[in-house]
């Protein structure tokens, strides 16, 4: 398994992390702009590709290859945390999340 996020287009990966660390939300008039949920979107969302096509293309024939979260569906943490529980811990039984929990009930 092989996780790679994803990636922002444009080369614009290099400077969300530079704002990241100068902790650009911090700064009067930019936070504010950061915190509408357009921007928000567009940065989690829109803005970001998924990285499992150049990745599966390594797989050789025969090769079963996961894809999960970001790699598949940029933005999504609720998903991208289940399907990792999903592919590592439940796969290899046969299990999906909704037949691990009836088992449990």
């Amino acid at each position: 398994m092989i996780a790679t996020g994803s990636r922002y287009r444009l080369g614009l990966g290099l400077i969300v992390r530079g704002a990241l660390s100068w902790g650009v939300g911090r700064w009067p008039g930019l936070g504010a702009l950061l915190m509408r949920a357009t921007i928000r979107d567009w940065l989690y969302h829109r803005a970001r590709r998924p990285t499992a096509e150049r990745f599966q293309a390594l797989a050789r024939p025969g090769q079963h290859v996961v894809v999960i979260g970001d790699a598949a569906h940029p933005g999504k943490s609720k998903p991208a945390i289940a399907s990792a529980f999903e592919a590592a811990l439940l796969s290899h039984a046969g299990l999906t999340l909704d037949r691990a929990a009836q088992h449990l009930q």
